[in-house]
């Protein structure tokens, strides 16, 4: 490779130091992205399927669902762990005082405090719903809410952090848009106003459908023709495909929490509807 082609090289620091380059991933790090992914994914698949034992709920039919949370975090897991090499920036360490540290930190601190009261008061029947909290629902509220407590005490704990220098920053800055140029340049020809409309509308049926399958067929049935609408519905709505898949596991694991409530699958057909809708008046 001629290295005056390489554009990095034009990035350099006052000292003289590169500002940014390609560097191969230790295996220490690549475990380290492994099972940032793989360890939550696991934890949370083993607290559902507890549940659903405590509860009585867990079925031939709904036992996938803890294991579609650890599987998706051993997958991601092992995508963070291939050996590509990553771009670096050169930095500079900043040092925090303790009031700074406690003045960057103390919002997260403070929304894990109020979330750990509110389930408090709902286990003692404090709250406004009527009976206590199963102690196995608080205990897994309250596993659910502790990335919150773990995220503001890294905060908080950070006495010094690496920033950017102005090269580096401008580096950064130069090797986003490029990227950005790339899958441009290698996007299909764009579609017209009317076909993007007709995506949204079909994306909206298929999604009104999939809702009508879940809340229609009994609990245990072969759920089958509602994921595939489902996914065609994704395939539809491609843009929107990260908050669709978001809300998707969110009811998916309310749904084995309480085996299929009723309510549930018309509460997500309204948010589904009404993200498609906003997104295609948008566009």
């Amino acid at each position: 490779m001629d290295l005056s082609q390489d554009p990095s090289q034009q990035f350099v620091n006052e000292d003289g130091t590169p500002a940014t380059w390609l560097e191969a991933r230790t295996p220490e790090r690549r475990r380290r992205s492994f099972l940032l992914f793989a360890v939550p994914g696991g934890l949370l698949g083993l607290a559902l399927w507890g549940w659903q034992i405590h509860a009585g709920v867990l079925t031939w039919s709904n036992w996938w669902v803890g294991a579609l949370f650890a599987g998706g975090g051993l997958l991601i897991g092992g995508l963070a762990y291939l050996p590509a090499p990553v771009r670096q920036f050169s930095g500079i360490l900043v040092h925090y005082t303790p009031r700074e540290r406690l003045k960057r930190s103390w919002g997260w601190l403070l929304a894990w405090l109020l979330l750990e009261l509110f389930f408090a008061a709902e286990a003692l029947g404090l709250s406004f719903v009527p009976g206590p909290l199963d102690p196995w629902l608080f205990g897994l509220l309250t596993v659910a809410v502790c990335p919150v407590l773990i995220h503001g005490l890294t905060i908080y704990l950070r006495r010094e952090e690496r920033v950017l220098t102005p090269a580096a920053a401008a580096a950064k800055t130069y090797f986003s848009p490029e990227a950005d140029r790339q899958r441009q340049a290698a996007a299909p020809k764009p579609e017209s106003p009317a076909q993007k409309r007709l995506r949204y509308v079909a994306a909206l049926v298929l999604a009104a459908v999939d809702v009508y399958l879940w809340a229609a067929a009994p609990f245990g049935a072969n759920h089958w023709p509602a994921i595939l609408c489902g996914l065609a519905a994704l395939v539809c709505a491609a843009e929107l495909a990260a908050a669709l898949v978001a809300l998707a596991l969110g009811a998916v694991a309310l749904w084995a929490l309480f085996a299929g409530a009723a309510a549930l699958p018309v509460s997500a057909a309204v948010i589904i509807g009404a993200i498609i809708i906003a997104a295609a008046v948008r566009r």
